[in-house]
This record gives C-alpha cells, sequence and structure tokens, in this order.
C-alpha cells in the first residue's frame, strides 16, 4: 500500500478520524481521502486474499467487506 494511502486508512480506521476531519487537518481534498481509504482497502484486500485463500473470502465479507461498501457509497454522495 502506498504511503499515502496507508497514513489515511490509519486516521480513519484506527484513529477514528471522520473522512471530513481528515481532510481538513491535511489539507487534502475530501475526494481524495475518500479515494485514498477506496484504493488502499482494495490494496490491502488483494494482498490479503492472495495468502489466506478461502479463509481471507470469508473474514473478508463478514468483517471487513462493509467499510468498502461505506467508503463507496459515501463517494457516491459526493
Amino acid at each position: 500500500m502506498k504511503e499515502d494511502q496507508q497514513n489515511i486508512v490509519q486516521l480513519f480506521y484506527f484513529k477514528g478520524l471522520t473522512q471530513q476531519s481528515i481532510a481538513d487537518s491535511t489539507d487534502i481534498p475530501l475526494g481524495t481521502v475518500k479515494g485514498r481509504i477506496r484504493l488502499g482497502l482494495k490494496h490491502l484486500h488483494t494482498c490479503l486474499k492472495g495468502k489466506a485463500g478461502n479463509q481471507f473470502k470469508d473474514m473478508w465479507s463478514k468483517h471487513i467487506g462493509f467499510f468498502v461498501d461505506y467508503v463507496e457509497a459515501a463517494g457516491a454522495e459526493e
């Protein structure tokens, strides 16, 4: 995952900041923040999928997949 994506994903998921607060505090446009979150999660999905196979597919759909749905839905509202 690119460093810029990693930083935004960490702020959003691990620090609990909103997309808007990340945009405001980093002077990055909101659409760019949303895109970096989406691309970062997509990259993470691809990396983990290759390592864990079917076990990852089940875990992704149950625990992480809804984050992607949320981010994509938020991006559609722009």
